[in-house]
């Protein structure tokens, strides 16, 4: 492969950046077939040498005098005791490694390298990624939070981690070809405005008439003889005439905005260059990544158009231009982008974007999160609400998407025989042994879940219906993932790595062991086409790969058939005639046949969330009325709620009295908050708060329906309502039983 070679040598040096010894490398003949584990040497972008993922390298250390070991053993294997030689595996990660380098188990310097995705692509694929996640994140913040204020100058409070991240989502956009373009147009064709302004002639010069003229010629002051006079009657002229005149001029509002935001971008740049030092390979790329944004910054503002506006001394938000016309309006979204951004933490970002880290596989994770949310939400008709992935932190927001951290968004399905909601996870964790958490061997986290609820139709508990979804950004074919049928488990695919079998297994354990999933998919950015492997004849229960990439016209490419084939799969969960359907109620009967479910239930009794309130009797008649039941959100009052609290996610809601009066509601998936004023013009009586949240209930759902006992609730109610009238919640299953 051109440009790549099969050997290397590392300088390993000092604390003061001396070479003190040398680490060779080099590629094992059985690894250089086609160059796929190849060395790429350093160049004026890249100051470190770039070995490849998941490669396989022979290591030995030269002039260095002792036993040797590094700071990551992982990665460095020994032949012997001695550490002289030995296998190194770079590992799945990608970005700056950063050896610390031991002799005797004395520090003696340190010996750093990159390394590459084996996808050729992924430079491009990352930045496009981080484009898309920068304006989706961007979009929502904006939408959520609107932006009243904009900085016109640097804010001095703004953190090194801050600087960076704003200065990784600004380059995601600028380094694109559609924000560069804008402006090239911009600077080719700029607004022009056109001013007025008035120029002083002698009375002997022509002058066009108007009726402003025909006012100064009769006005008094300095004034001269005119020989036409007498026979017009004005004998006399003003010396001088006010002309009224209009010139073009680039010189104006949006102009000057470019140009602010040019220099607002290339503050971001500098502060940035400025704050990473002068040593290290995270330091070196940061800095080389600066200073050729700043060199197209530069060669922007060095353009006559922009030399000549001057600076910007309002925010122009409502200009026609800026808002609509070609090229402004790109500048316009890409420094609102960049604004935004300045204010937003993302903590699982720091994995993605670190100066000296690209962890190209993490981004795509996230990235396929978005995208399948995308896609979920034209399922349903509307867009996912993204709203619970940004909140306020401090005195900016933080974005909560973060590897192992369970988020989850809604949406309900109507294109089937029956509604559907959906449930959209991710990193869900399924682990054994706890409530609600279905994994019947070990535990397992899926980078995507999607939960299928549907009507409760029997008696019998079956509860939500999973899909599983890994983003696997290393994989290139669905060979890879899959193989080919009759191929053996340990055949070659054509760059010489054996297929990633392991894939396909964990998508056979996520569906073999989460307890209710009915399907497991594999998504990876590739360019062949789609593979599903059914068990039966039917689209569930199956297994298979999907390709998913992004695209630099921001369209993600492969979206499509993954749509198409997740409505037909919700097609078939809606659907009451499947022989899935079948053997799901049969095997619930056989295997559950103690427990029944209520038909009004849509989970198993111990997962459905029953919300209980204490009500005095003039406000449950009222909750009656209004189909609304409040509870204090002030958490300095007793009972006061947060906004976190299970008991506003309940699904249903028992009201008790004291009088024991109990009565049964279903609870809209959706929360109201309330002020003191609000309520007493809805006919609340004495609310004694300052803001209240408020659920929506429907009629009374008679007790006939659920085969409870009201008398039997009460009796549960009376046993764990121990703070004196506090909202609280308890699973179905436990009004059952009592417990």
């Amino acid at each position: 492969m051109k440009g790549y070679a099969d050997s290397h040598q590392l300088a390993v040096r000092d604390l003061a950046g001396r070479p003190i010894g040398t680490l060779r490398l080099r590629v094992p003949p059985h690894r250089q077939k086609g160059g796929a584990d190849a060395i790429l040497p350093p160049d004026h972008r890249w100051p470190l040498p770039r070995l490849v993922a998941d490669g396989e390298y022979r290591y030995q250390w030269v002039d260095l005098a002792g036993p040797v070991s590094t700071s990551h053993p992982e990665l460095f294997v020994a032949d012997d005791e001695t550490g002289r030689s030995g296998r190194l595996g770079p590992g799945r990660s990608t970005g700056t490694v950063q050896a610390t380098v031991y002799v005797a188990g004395e520090r003696v310097g340190t010996v750093q390298f990159e390394v590459r995705s084996r996808k050729l692509s992924y430079e491009d694929e990352y930045r496009w990624m981080l484009r898309d996640l920068t304006r989706r994140f961007t979009d929502l913040v904006m939408h959520r939070f609107a932006a009243g204020q904009h900085r016109f100058q640097p804010n001095p409070s703004e953190g090194a981690r801050s600087t960076y991240q704003r200065f990784a989502f600004l380059a995601s956009v600028l380094e694109g070809g559609t924000f560069q373009d804008a402006v090239q147009r911009i600077l080719a064709e700029p607004h022009v405005s056109w001013r007025q302004r008035i120029e002083r002639r002698p009375a002997g010069a022509g002058v066009r008439p108007t009726s402003g003229m025909v006012r100064q010629v009769v006005r008094a002051g300095d004034r001269v003889p005119w020989s036409q006079g007498p026979s017009s009657g004005v004998p006399s002229l003003p010396r001088t005439f006010d002309v009224e005149t209009t010139e073009a001029s680039t010189d104006n509002q949006p102009n000057r905005f470019v140009r602010f935001a040019l220099e607002s971008f290339r503050a971001v740049a500098t502060r940035l260059r400025g704050g990473l030092g002068h040593h290290g390979a995270a330091a070196l790329r940061g800095r080389a990544q600066a200073d050729r944004l700043i060199a197209l910054l530069d060669r922007f503002l060095a353009h006559p158009v922009m030399r000549e506006v001057g600076p910007l001394r309002r925010f122009p938000g409502a200009d026609q231009v800026l808002q609509k016309k070609a090229g402004y309006r790109d500048v316009l979204r890409a420094y609102l982008l960049s604004d935004v951004a300045a204010a937003l933490t993302w903590e699982g970002g720091e994995a993605v974007y670190g100066a000296g880290k690209r962890d190209v596989a993490a981004l795509y994770e996230y990235w396929v999160y978005l995208e399948l949310a995308a896609i979920v939400g034209e399922l349903c008709g509307r867009p996912v609400d993204l709203s619970a992935l940004v909140e306020p932190a401090g005195t900016g927001l933080a974005v909560r998407l973060k590897s192992g951290q369970h988020e989850a968004l809604t949406g309900t399905f109507a294109g089937g025989d029956a509604p559907l909601e959906l449930v959209l996870h991710f990193n869900r964790r399924f682990a054994t042994g706890r409530l609600g958490e279905v994994s019947w061997s070990r535990p397992m986290q899926p980078d995507c879940s999607l939960e299928v609820r549907g009507p409760a139709r029997y008696d019998v508990s079956l509860g939500s219906t999973w899909l599983h979804f890994d983003a696997k950004y290393r994989v290139d074919g669905r060979r890879q993932l899959l193989g080919a049928p009759g191929e053996r488990a340990d055949a070659l695919d054509a760059t010489g790595t054996k297929a990633m079998r392991a894939d396909l297994l964990k998508m056979h354990a996520y569906r073999d062991a989460i307890l209710r999933s009915a399907g497991a998919y594999v998504l990876y950015p590739g360019d062949v086409g789609e593979e599903v492997l059914r068990t039966y004849h039917e689209i569930l229960p199956g297994l298979g790969a999907f390709p998913l990439r992004p695209s630099a016209d921001g369209r993600s490419e492969g979206s499509a058939p993954l749509r198409a084939f997740l409505h037909d799969v919700l097609g078939h969960l809606s659907s009451r005639s499947t022989a899935r359907e079948r053997a799901r109620y049969w095997q619930a009967r056989a295997l559950d046949a103690v427990v029944r479910t209520p038909a009004l239930l849509p989970r198993p009794p111990a997962d459905t969330v029953v919300g209980l309130g204490y009500v005095r009797r003039p406000h449950h008649a009222w909750c009656l009325s209004q189909g609304l039941y409040v509870v204090r959100a002030d958490r300095d009052r007793p009972g006061g709620l947060g906004v976190e609290a299970a008991f506003l996610r309940a699904e249903f809601l028992v009201l008790y009295t004291a009088d024991d009066v109990a009565t049964l509601h279903e609870v809209a998936p959706r929360v109201e908050v309330l002020t003191r004023d609000e309520l007493l013009r809805l006919g609340y009586t004495q609310p004694g708060g300052r803001t209240y949240f408020g659920l929506r209930v429907g009629p009374p759902v008679g007790w006939d329906r659920t085969g409870l006992d009201p008398a039997h609730v009460v009796g549960v109610v009376r046993r764990h309502d121990h703070r004196w009238g506090a909202p609280f919640v308890l699973p179905w299953a436990a009004l059952e039983s009592g417990g």
